[in-house]
């Protein structure tokens, strides 16, 4: 179908684009390296501190499975669409965050919001770099670049934070800080409205089945996805305790 190639083709190729940005945004957050010190400011001592980002980890380990679920039913860009409104109203809600159980909602709203968004957006790069490759003569290398590409630049996004993070504090203080990082925080939800889903065949509507398709896989089908799957927690957690402990003892350095 000549017509219907040449009307997605232009815009999966602009998904490549889009999903960079989002990533660049969506790992922009200006607020990490003072989180510690910005709790600690409204009395929360650090054993409270590591109990939100408990509840944050918690949140995104119970949700990764059913999320991916969601977005292969429900669609990518709608997932997230939706996980980044989260997380936008996420970073808003820390302008008027000011105890123990605002700092549990906010965690829990971006657990959320991160989970939706986790996995899309690299799922809706390879399908529009799958589908390109099979209908507009891109090659198999480009489609693993790309993925490799969006870690670096959600990598590199975080490393530009901190430095601007500094910036701000030392020209102004923590109040500007969180009002850059809400406004920033809906900069993915605007961009993900130009995203475009990839031609495919729906699910059947059977979530009984496909939960259990879906267990079967991960717990007896295929080891590898199992051991990968509590990799990609474990060093992720490992990762997340490693930064929240030694942050106070950064701030003291």
């Amino acid at each position: 179908d000549f017509k219907r190639v040449s009307t997605v083709t232009p815009a999966l190729r602009a998904n490549i684009a889009v999903i960079y940005l989002i990533g660049f945004f969506h790992s922009f957050m200006l607020v990490v390296p003072i989180f510690v010190p910005l709790m600690q400011g409204y009395g929360l001592s650090m054993s409270e501190v590591l109990q939100t980002q408990a509840v944050f980890a918690l949140t995104v380990a119970l949700l990764e499975v059913p999320s991916g679920y969601i977005a292969d039913m429900w669609g990518r860009k709608r997932a997230i669409v939706l996980g980044s409104l989260l997380n936008g109203f996420a970073f808003l809600s820390l302008l008027y965050a000011d105890s123990f159980a605002d700092f549990i909602v906010y965690e829990v709203i971006i657990g959320i919001g991160v989970s939706l968004i986790s996995g899309a957006d690299l799922a809706l790069l390879y399908d529009s770099e799958t589908w390109l490759m099979n209908n507009d003569n891109t090659s198999n290398t480009e489609a693993r670049r790309s993925l490799s590409r969006l870690i670096a630049i959600e990598a590199g996004a975080s490393g530009f934070a901190g430095i601007l993070a500094s910036m701000i504090l030392l020209f102004s203080d923590m109040e500007a800080l969180l009002w850059v990082q809400a406004l920033v925080g809906f900069v993915p939800l605007v961009m993900s409205f130009w995203l475009t889903e990839t031609p495919r065949p729906g699910l059947e509507v059977n979530h009984a089945g496909n939960a259990r398709q879906i267990f079967d896989l991960l717990l007896f089908d295929k080891p590898v996805v199992l051991w990968t799957t509590f990799a990609i927690i474990a060093f992720g957690l490992l990762g997340l305790y490693s930064f929240w402990l030694y942050q106070k003892y950064w701030e003291l350095a």
